[in-house]
């Protein structure tokens, strides 16, 4: 029986998984007038590894009236490898791979697999309840 214990870079270290940096923009959709609600800080990002603990950053940019693509995250360590679930969080919004870029930042897909030692780049877009 295997039990994890300790943070995310404790556990990928003791299970010698290979990692990659995962970051990105974040979106408005136009139900939001393509505009943050509040803070970049106030968005959590959020990576889930298939059988692992999430990663949770919080977004950085602007303290208020950040634009399209203005704030942004970053996530070393991340697990690469194994499928990853990616959204964005704030209050009741729901998040989307952001639709409008090319792939691989934009059009992408829940789940998805990192290369290792590579930089991967997604936005997300946020907008109301459909």
């Amino acid at each position: 029986m295997l039990v994890l214990t300790g943070t995310l870079a404790h556990t990928v270290t003791a299970l010698a998984l290979p990692t990659a940096t995962l970051q990105g923009r974040i979106f408005f959709g136009d139900q939001m007038g393509n505009v943050a609600p509040a803070a970049c800080s106030a968005i959590q990002v959020v990576a889930k590894p298939q059988n692992l603990p999430p990663i949770k950053v919080f977004a950085t940019g602007p303290a208020a009236g950040a634009q399209d693509g203005q704030c942004t995250f970053k996530m070393t360590n991340v697990p690469a490898g194994v499928p990853i679930e990616l959204s964005a969080v704030y209050s009741d919004l729901l998040s989307y791979p952001e639709k409008t870029y090319p792939s691989p930042a934009g059009k992408w897909q829940n789940p998805f697999v990192l290369r290792p030692a590579q930089v991967h780049v997604r936005y997300i877009e946020l907008d109301g309840k459909p």
